[in-house]
This record gives C-alpha cells, structure tokens and sequence, in this order.
C-alpha cells in the first residue's frame, strides 16, 4: 500500500522536513486525486453491508435456521479470522 517516511517535497531550503508519515492517494491517467471520497464512499458501503447481515443473521438464528446462519456469517465475515 505505501512506505511511511519523511521525504517529501518543499521550498527550497525544507526539503525532507516532513515528519514520518504514510502518503495515500489515487493516481488516474498523469492526475493525483484525493482518495477521501472513495474510502469514505466504500466505509459506508461496508458499513451498511454489515449492518443488513447482522439484521439478517438475527432473522435466521430467531428462525432457527442453523445451517443459513452459517453460510452467512462464513461470507460475512470469513475476512475477520
């Protein structure tokens, strides 16, 4: 994903006087753009998508339905382990 490090560009004179940091951002084509729209845009995303799971694994475990529990929260959270 990137280095943490302090170089980095400035006046003449500060050059590498940047504290250590890690630098994120997109690249599209010859343009830097700023990420910040995109992680939160997919933050939300993921957040919702969570939010519907638990609603849907409480669903399931109320229902009794043992095995869709499982099979959710194994693609629901298979990342988390």
């Amino acid at each position: 994903l990137g280095r943490v490090g302090n170089t980095g560009y400035g006046s003449p004179g500060h050059e590498d006087e940047f504290p250590p940091h890690l630098h994120f951002g997109i690249q599209a084509g010859a343009e830097w753009v700023n990420p910040y729209p995109l992680v939160w845009r997919l933050y939300r995303e993921a957040v919702a998508a969570t939010r519907q799971a638990e609603h849907d694994l409480e669903r399931l475990a109320a229902q009794g339905r043992r095995q869709a529990h499982q099979r959710l929260v194994a693609r629901t959270f298979a990342d988390l382990g």
